[in-house]
């Protein structure tokens, strides 16, 4: 950023400090990195859509029912228990 300072402590040599700042990356290419991961898992397998899509639904019905105490309860709608997160939703809307 503009106006940071690099800091060394007394004692550290300058290839320490070198070396140091070479093995560091900064939060842009962390952030590129994970984003990187994040596309590679979500693009590899159905199965992991599946999995992401279950949980946005979970996700979305946690906001909608309250006092839920198992998965069961939060996949009962209407005194139907339906066997996704996703049907559930969907009979919700209904």
């Amino acid at each position: 950023k503009k106006g940071d300072k690099e800091v060394t402590h007394e004692g550290d040599d300058f290839g320490n400090v070198s070396a140091k700042k070479a093995n560091e990356t900064t939060q842009f290419q962390d952030w590129m990195e994970v984003n990187s991961k994040i596309r590679e898992n979500t693009n590899s397998k159905h199965e992991n859509y599946s999995s992401t899509k279950e949980l946005f639904y979970l996700s979305l019905l946690l906001n909608k029912i309250k006092g839920s105490t198992s998965y069961e309860d939060i996949r009962t709608v209407n005194g139907i228990l339906y066997t996704t997160f996703e049907d559930a939703y969907n009979a919700l809307l209904i």
